[in-house]
């Protein structure tokens, strides 16, 4: 029976009850007081409730028929640890007390059955569930706050009430040069230029000391003396008696191209995906092998602060000398061909706690290139607790059935012949197929591998492990598994061969994590307004351009650089809303894209600017080629929140010759593009030299 109310506890209470008068005046007492009632008459209907419905507190009396209290305490916190328990005990029950309670109830409560005091008990447990939903939301919240001051794209800084640093992210070490250490402790005049009047930064101060928010455009100096413009942001922290403790300062660089609207909805979605991976720990690591990203999952996993990480080398904490080899090969590929390579493998290492304890890990680790270096992000996952159950499993084989119906993890149980002895509920559960639909491994195999060749790989992989006479564990396997619903996922396969002959196969569901590296991979590469390649994936391809160029003429190396801009975009942004100008850049990053030849590749560099390189090509045949995308783009009529607008488009365009930088060439494609613009509207401008 289920009695739903609207009242003050939002949580949901399971009663187990044989005697039918409790049952309905225990309904009738509580049932005002909690958002949903479970009423069952014994143990098994009990369970039944509880696995279809997972209410936050169960009370159940300790005499049952079919199954006591105290088995179906144990059959709930298999399904749910975290679940209330409150047992009611007859006098004469107190011998089974202390058995009662090391299963883990909340409470218990002496019959005959007090309303008072049950109610007082349901209360209690009532208070410690939405305490727990509270305490989830609000880590959700910290890290998701944690992630975007560190690792966003802005400048963060704060002081004490007197100016003095307290706090820097590592964006602002890599924009002005300060580290962190020489910047604590000092105050904001390390930045101080003199483009600005002593006069400007009073009134600043004052207006910030007065407890009002300052904003406005700043040019301030790095370490090294060169000046940079930020747009500042500055606002008071204020505590609870009113009185200001703390400032804020945010900077955007906006030196060479100031950042639209869109640009930090773009940085605000990369941040939710980053997020989304903290489950696990993610260290980010430069060329040289050192930290500088640390997110909270690797403080707690690892015991260690990001400000006592930072700078450190991957190396102190994964010692394992195959890690440091993975990471040197990849710096050695990018440097010889200028491009990241992936590792797809997920390997098995020791890793060492900043108390100096080893404990296993598995550790994925992934390349991405940014601003001209390669950097490499490790996702690592403390799996301590698999290697203990694979231990017990070795060392205790009379447990092996308690143990495998409530890992957290697929088992499967193999005797010599290949006969499948066992399947495990989270086995089950994760590709869906039955014992009685499995029952050896030829039908495991077709069901789980249905292309043929790919099964006959892993047949010819799964016998050889079979066959071989050494106990202990194999070498893990990373498939990709048809499920029975015909969904596929990437599964860890890990083999642990028996003294009995026999073998236990540990399997875990990797295919959330492979999504993340792939969107991981697609946020470094791509624009996610246009879905054009970025600036990064345009200095990459321009770095080889130049480097095909140095090798002559004769292989067809000579490529032009084409930096294009919207004339009047921002009139239209002005006017129709950031929206209707979303459409608009879509629209035009479409038509630039299908007017290109093969081969011919089109980036989306920041606002209304697009960069186009054409392979293979004179100056002369660049030239036609931007006229002919030119006049694409002024007959195209574009239609945008039902008004219809026609548009132009200046261009610069560059010999890639190899004779430049990507930097300088880069910077004299923008500088020719300002030429075209000064001489009005839709104009194309051509390199010429100094």
């Amino acid at each position: 029976m289920d009695y739903k109310v609207q009242n003050k506890l939002d949580v949901s209470v399971l009663f187990v009850e044989n005697e039918s008068v409790k049952r309905e005046k225990f309904a009738e007492m509580i049932s005002k007081h909690v958002k949903k009632l479970y009423l069952a008459k014994d143990g098994n209907e009990g369970l039944a409730l509880f696995r279809e419905h997972k209410p936050e507190i169960v009370v159940t009396n300790l005499t049952l028929p079919y199954m006591n209290g105290i088995e179906l305490v144990q059959k709930i916190k298999a399904v749910h640890d975290d679940t209330h328990i409150i047992m009611t005990v007859a006098r004469n029950d107190l011998n089974y007390l202390i058995e009662s309670i090391d299963t883990g109830i909340s409470h218990y409560v002496l019959k005959p059955l007090e309303k008072e005091k049950l109610l007082a008990a349901v209360r209690k447990c009532a208070d410690m569930v939405m305490l727990r939903r509270k305490i989830e939301q609000q880590n959700e919240h910290i890290m998701e706050f944690y992630l975007a001051v560190e690792h966003g794209p802005d400048i963060v800084i704060i002081t004490d009430s007197k100016g003095n640093i307290e706090y820097s992210n590592p964006k602002f070490s890599g924009i002005t040069g300060y580290s962190k250490e020489e910047a604590i402790g000092k105050t904001l005049a390390i930045l101080k230029s003199d483009e600005v009047d002593t006069e400007a930064y009073t009134s600043l101060w004052n207006s910030i000391k007065s407890g009002n928010e300052w904003q406005g455009k700043l040019a301030n100096r790095k370490k090294d003396g060169e000046c940079y413009w930020a747009s500042v942001s500055i606002f008071p922290v204020k505590d609870s008696k009113g009185q200001i403790g703390h400032f804020v300062y945010i900077q955007e660089d906006i030196t060479g191209w100031k950042l639209t609207e869109e640009d930090l909805r773009v940085s605000e979605e990369m941040f939710k995906v980053l997020t989304m991976l903290a489950q696990d720990a993610i260290v980010m690591v430069d060329d040289r092998g050192r930290t500088n990203f640390w997110n909270e999952a690797a403080e707690r996993m690892f015991g260690l602060p990001t400000t006592d990480a930072i700078g450190k080398e991957l190396w102190d904490f994964m010692p394992s000398p195959e890690v440091r080899e993975i990471f040197e090969n990849k710096i050695k590929t990018y440097k010889e061909t200028c491009q990241c390579s992936v590792s797809g493998n997920i390997i098995e290492q020791p890793a060492l706690k900043n108390d100096g304890t080893l404990f296993p890990v598995e550790v994925s680790i992934t390349a991405v290139h940014i601003r001209d270096k390669c950097h490499s992000i490790a996702i690592i996952r403390d799996i301590t607790q698999r290697k203990q159950i694979e231990q017990n499993v070795l060392n205790e084989r009379e447990k092996f059935q308690t143990l495998s119906e409530n890992a957290p993890f697929g088992i499967m149980l193999v005797d010599k012949n290949g006969v499948l002895k066992y399947l495990n509920p989270n086995f089950i559960e994760l590709f869906g197929y039955k014992h009685e639909e499995i029952p050896d491994g030829k039908s495991w195999f077709r069901k789980a591998f249905p292309e043929s060749e790919y099964r006959h790989d892993v047949i010819g992989n799964w016998i050889k492990d079979m066959e071989d006479p050494i106990k202990g564990k194999k070498e893990p396997w990373v498939l990709t598994v048809t499920c029975k619903n015909g969904t596929q996922k990437i599964v860890d396969f890990f083999p642990v061969k028996l003294s009995s002959g026999e073998s236990v196969i540990f399997c875990q569901d990797l295919t959330e994590l492979k999504k993340n590296e792939r969107k991981l991979l697609y946020i470094s590469s791509y624009d996610f307004l246009t879905g054009l390649p970025n600036r990064h994936s345009m200095e990459e391809a321009l770095r080889q351009a130049i480097e095909l160029a140095k090798k002559g003429k004769k292989r067809g190396g000579l490529s032009a650089l084409l930096f294009t801009d919207l004339d009047g975009f921002k009139d239209i942004n002005a006017k129709l809303g950031h929206i209707a100008g979303d459409e608009l850049l879509i629209a035009a990053a479409k038509m630039l894209k299908n007017a290109l030849r093969g081969g011919d590749s089109v980036y989306r560099f920041g606002g209304d600017e697009f960069v186009i390189l054409f392979r293979g090509v004179s100056m002369a045949e660049a030239k036609l080629a931007a006229e002919r995308i030119q006049r694409t783009v002024n007959q195209h009529e574009f239609t945008v929140d039902y008004e219809k607008f026609k548009m132009d488009i200046s261009m610069g365009i560059i010999q890639v010759d190899g004779a430049m930088d990507p930097v300088t060439l880069l910077s004299k494609a923008v500088n020719t593009l300002y030429k075209a613009k000064k001489l009005g509207r839709n104009h194309i401008a051509v390199y010429q030299g100094e």
